[in-house]
């Protein structure tokens, strides 16, 4: 059979013409998650001897993240995650958050940020960092109570510190996890503690 110079007129929309050649086109998130997969697969692999079992458990991680969803996932540093949570305090002390906004944003901010926390291999250089993720978790429950009370962003004046905090038993759980994030921070660096989120 004669060979074929390009796509018939009904193939048409599934080939693109690019420098005198014709091109089926693919869908380009497909390719790209694909591709990083392989990297990291490769990255892993060559970095750090590691066992088959290791191998295959790092590739199942990182396909099951991108099959969870390549745009839902992306990568900040955690000092970010940090600032966004004092943010979130700034808010709730000025009145301008309610118990949905601060429930979201710590499933967005402070749940990956002790998740990366809780599982940084640089947690065996310090002691204060080791210890930071469990303060972490404590504070976080105490964030859920408060956030189901109904007297939960009623000011609230600190039986230790004697402080003020217009923003309520939340503003003051938020104000205990900046401070252990923080805390955390000094004694690694969160710069380069990059978190999925």
């Amino acid at each position: 059979p004669p060979a074929r110079e390009g796509p018939t007129r009904g193939e048409k929309k599934n080939w693109v013409f690019r420098g005198g050649d014709f091109f089926f086109k693919k869908k380009k998130k497909k390719m790209v998650v694909l591709l990083l997969l392989h990297l990291v697969c490769a990255v892993r692999a060559l970095s750090a001897p590691m066992a088959r079992r290791g191998f295959v458990d790092a590739a199942v991680g990182v396909a099951a993240s991108t099959v969870v969803g390549a745009n839902a996932l992306t990568l900040v540093p955690a000092v970010q995650l940090v600032d966004e949570l004092k943010q979130l305090r700034l808010e709730t002390r000025a009145g301008r958050a309610n118990a949905k906004k601060v429930a979201e944003a710590t499933e967005k901010t402070l749940v990956p940020l002790r998740r990366a926390m809780e599982q940084n291999p640089n947690n065996e250089d310090s002691d204060t960092a080791a210890l930071q993720p469990l303060l972490l978790k404590g504070h976080m429950l105490e964030l859920e109570q408060a956030l189901a009370s109904p007297d939960g962003f009623k000011e609230y004046v600190s039986k230790t510190t004697k402080d003020t905090y217009p923003g309520g038993k939340v503003e003051r759980e938020l104000e205990e996890a900046v401070e252990t994030a923080e805390a955390y921070c000094g004694a690694l660096d969160c710069y380069n503690l990059l978190v999925y989120r």
